[in-house]
C-alpha cells in the first residue's frame, strides 16, 4: 500500500516534470514580478504563494536533467524597491552541511549578469550560499572577475529550513539593491540571472544543476559568466516608492556628476521637498529643494557640483520629505573624485625624491619608492579602466596611502607605513621590471636597532596575500616577535613555480633592504598550494630558510603545470627542519601526501615533526600552539643539523 509521503513525493516530481516541459516549449524571456507583500526571510515561504516556481534542471553542458527522487531543485524570485529575494527548494537524497569548507558541502551560486552583451559577459556578481553544521554561509565569490572582492555581507539575509525526514531543504534570501550596483529594477527592466546548485554526497560524488548552462561554473575566478535574461516587472504601489543611482562611482574632477532619483507613485504631487548634504573629509554642504512627481514612473535628475574639486572620497546623502513633513526616504551615494592637476603633483614629488640628497637611509629610501610608485600605477589604472560602478573603497585607500607616503618622502624618509599594522609594500622585479606587491606586518615594538626573525607565509590557491596574512596574524601575533611577510607570488594560483617562486625570494631580499631581519631565522610557511610552495622553495633555497611549516600541502602541482614532485627533490632538505600537519580526512588534498613525505624524510634523516589531525578535514584544525612550541625550540637550537632530532 502506498503511504502519504510517497504520494506527496510522486506528486512533487510530476509537478516539477510538467513545469520543466513547459519551460522547454517556451523560449520567451521569463518575468520576475515585484512583490506586493513584505517578505520575512525565515525559510518558511509563507509570502511566496502565487510566485512562479522555476525548475533548475540543466547540466553545465546544456543537457536537460529531469527531476528525480535523488535530486530536484526549483527557484522562485521576486523583488521590492529595496531588495531582491530568492527562495530555493531542494529535494536531495543526502543533504550535506558538513563541518568543512564550502566547496565540499551542498549549496548554490547565484549569478547576477549585466546583459549589455547579451546572456554572457564580464560584468557580474557571484554569491555563494550554503551551510556549515548549524551556521549559514554567505559570501561574494566574484565581482567582474575579481575573486573574493571582500564585500560586506551583513545586510544579506539567508535562512534555511531543513527537513531530514523528507530530505528537503529550503534556502530563502534577500540582497539589497545597493550591493548589486548598477542594477536597480526601476532603472533596468532586464537583467541576467543564473543559479548553480552543487550537490555532494558522502562518497564525494558531485552533481550540478543549473538554471542556465554555464560550463565555467566551477572556476571561481572566471572572467566571464552566462545567465538567462529576465524581465523585472514593477507593480502599481499603494504609496510612492523610490530608488536612485549616480552616473558612476569615480570621476576626474572635470567630468559630469549626476544623481537620478526614480519614483514609482500612485499619485501626483508638487509640494514635497528633498534635502541634500554633500560631505567630504573637509567640508559639509547642505541644501533643500522642492520635489514634485507624477503618477507612475518618474526620473528626476540632479547635477552635482563640487567647488574646488579636491581629490578624495565624497558622500552625497539626501532625504525626501512629504508635504506633511514626514521622512519618506533616505539614501546616500559615495563616489571618488581625482583632480588631474593634484595627481600630477604626486608624480612630481616622486621625481624630486629620486634626485634628493637629503635622505636618512639611502638603501631603505630607494628600496621603499616602489611602494609609492605602485599606488600611482593602481590609481591611474583604476581611473582609466575600471567599470564605471566599481567599488571605490580600494581606490580611496590607495589615494590616502599615497598622500601619507608623499609626506614621508618629502621629508627624506622611506615611503613606509607606521609599525603595528599590516601594510602593502612593493618591489620592482629584476625579472621583468614590473612592480610587484606583497604584504608585511612589522611589530609595534620594532625600532630597527635589533634584528627580528622573518616569518614568510604563502597563500593558498585563489586567495591573495592580504587575506592570507590577516588569517596568519590571528595565530602569530603575541606568539612571537616576528616580521611577517606574505608574498603575492604574481598571482592567485601560480603554485610558486617559475616567476611566481622567484617573486617570493625577491620579496625576502627586498624586505631585508628595508628592515633589520635576522637572516639566520627566516621561517617559511604555507597552506595548501602555499604548502607546496613552502616544500619547493625550502628545498631549492635551503641556505635561506631555517625551517619550514607545511599545512595541508600537496607534493605535486595540478596536472598541466610543470613543477617538481617534492619526493624527487627531498634529499636537498637535509639541512632543513620541517613541521608537517595534515587532516586525517582531508577531502581536498589527501593525507597520503603528508604520510609519504614524512616517511621519506625519516629515511633521509631530515629533521621534522609530523602531526596527523584525527577526524579533521582540509582546514578545520588549529595547531598553531604546537607549531610555535616546535618553532621556538628550533630557533633556540644550534644551526648544526646533527643536533636536531627526527620525529
Amino acid at each position: 500500500m502506498t503511504n502519504k509521503p510517497q504520494i506527496f513525493a510522486i506528486l512533487f516530481l510530476m509537478l516539477l516534470s510538467a513545469s520543466f516541459s513547459a519551460v522547454q516549449e517556451n523560449n520567451t524571456e521569463r518575468q520576475i514580478f515585484q512583490t506586493d507583500v513584505k517578505i520575512k526571510v525565515d525559510g518558511i515561504l509563507e509570502e511566496w504563494s502565487g510566485i512562479e516556481e522555476i525548475p533548475v534542471a540543466v547540466a553545465p553542458d546544456g543537457k536537460s536533467v529531469a527531476p528525480s527522487s535523488d535530486l530536484a531543485v526549483t527557484a522562485k524570485f521576486t523583488f521590492s524597491a529595496k531588495k531582491f529575494y530568492a527562495a530555493v527548494s531542494v529535494r536531495d537524497d543526502v543533504i550535506e552541511f558538513p563541518n568543512r569548507n564550502r566547496p565540499n558541502g551542498d549549496g548554490f551560486y547565484l549569478v547576477f549578469l549585466d546583459p549589455y552583451e547579451g546572456g554572457e559577459g564580464d560584468r557580474f556578481y557571484i554569491f555563494g550560499f550554503s551551510g556549515e553544521k548549524d551556521n549559514v554561509i554567505k559570501v561574494l565569490l566574484n565581482k567582474d572577475g575579481e575573486y573574493l572582492p571582500g564585500l560586506e555581507m551583513k545586510d544579506v539575509e539567508l535562512a534555511t529550513e531543513k527537513n531530514d525526514k523528507k530530505n528537503t531543504v529550503v534556502f530563502e534570501l534577500s540582497i539589497p539593491w545597493e550591493l548589486l550596483l548598477p542594477f536597480k529594477p526601476f532603472f533596468h527592466e532586464r537583467w541576467g540571472l543564473n543559479l548553480i546548485y552543487d550537490d555532494y554526497d558522502r562518497e564525494g560524488r558531485k552533481n550540478i544543476l543549473e538554471l542556465h548552462p554555464d560550463e565555467t561554473y566551477n572556476i571561481p575566478a572566471s572572467k566571464s559568466r552566462k545567465a538567462e535574461i529576465f524581465q523585472f516587472v514593477k507593480h502599481s504601489p499603494k504609496m510612492p516608492e523610490f530608488q536612485s543611482t549616480f552616473n558612476a562611482t569615480h570621476f576626474y574632477h572635470d567630468e559630469e556628476k549626476e544623481l537620478t532619483i526614480a519614483v514609482n507613485s500612485p499619485i501626483d504631487t508638487d509640494d514635497w521637498k528633498v534635502r541634500y548634504e554633500l560631505s567630504s573629509g573637509k567640508d559639509n554642504i547642505s541644501s533643500t529643494e522642492a520635489f514634485s512627481f507624477k503618477k507612475g514612473m518618474n526620473f528626476i535628475k540632479k547635477p552635482v557640483e563640487i567647488e574646488g574639486s579636491r581629490s578624495g572620497f565624497y558622500d552625497l546623502s539626501y532625504a525626501i520629505i512629504s508635504n506633511k513633513d514626514s521622512l519618506r526616504y533616505i539614501a546616500n551615494h559615495g563616489f571618488f573624485v581625482l583632480n588631474r592637476a593634484e595627481f600630477g603633483d604626486y608624480y612630481s614629488k616622486l621625481d624630486k625624491a629620486r634626485n634628493s640628497e637629503d635622505i636618512e637611509d639611502e638603501e631603505a629610501f630607494v628600496a621603499s619608492l616602489p611602494t609609492y610608485e605602485i599606488r600611482l600605477e593602481w590609481i591611474k589604472d583604476f581611473m582609466e579602466n575600471a567599470h564605471p560602478f566599481a567599488d571605490v573603497r580600494q581606490l580611496t585607500g590607495w589615494f590616502e596611502e599615497l598622500d601619507t607616503l608623499a609626506r614621508s618622502i618629502e621629508k627624506g624618509r622611506p615611503a613606509l607605513f607606521p609599525t603595528g599594522n599590516i601594510s602593502r609594500l612593493a618591489h620592482r622585479s629584476s625579472i621583468d621590471g614590473t612592480l610587484q606587491p606583497y604584504s608585511v606586518f612589522i611589530p609595534p615594538t620594532y625600532t630597527g636597532q635589533s634584528s627580528l626573525p622573518l616569518f614568510v607565509t604563502l597563500h593558498a590557491s585563489g586567495v591573495d596575500e592580504r587575506g592570507n596574512i590577516m588569517l596568519a596574524m590571528r595565530s602569530i601575533y603575541r606568539r612571537g616577535n616576528f616580521i611577517v611577510l606574505a608574498p603575492r607570488g604574481r598571482g592567485l594560483s601560480d603554485w610558486y613555480l617559475g616567476d611566481s617562486g622567484e617573486d617570493v625570494i625577491e620579496c625576502i631580499n627586498h624586505v631585508k633592504k628595508i628592515y633589520n631581519v635576522d637572516e639566520k631565522n627566516i621561517i617559511l610557511d604555507g597552506f595548501a598550494m602555499g604548502g607546496y610552495g613552502a616544500y619547493r622553495l625550502s628545498l631549492l633555497y635551503p641556505d635561506i630558510f631555517r625551517a619550514a611549516i607545511i599545512r595541508s600541502g600537496p607534493i605535486v602541482p595540478p596536472s598541466g603545470l610543470d613543477g617538481e614532485n617534492i619526493l624527487d627533490i627531498l634529499e636537498k632538505g637535509k639541512e632543513m627542519n620541517y613541521f608537517i600537519v595534515h587532516g586525517e580526512n582531508d577531502e581536498m588534498i589527501s593525507v597520503e601526501n603528508a604520510r609519504r613525505v614524512s616517511q621519506r624524510m625519516t629515511e633521509l634523516g631530515i629533521a621534522h615533526e609530523y602531526e596527523e589531525v584525527k577526524d579533521a578535514g582540509h582546514r578545520d584544525y588549529r595547531k598553531w600552539h604546537d607549531i610555535f612550541r616546535w618553532l621556538n625550540k628550533i630557533m633556540d637550537m644550534s644551526a648544526d643539523p646533527h643536533e636536531r632530532t627526527v620525529k
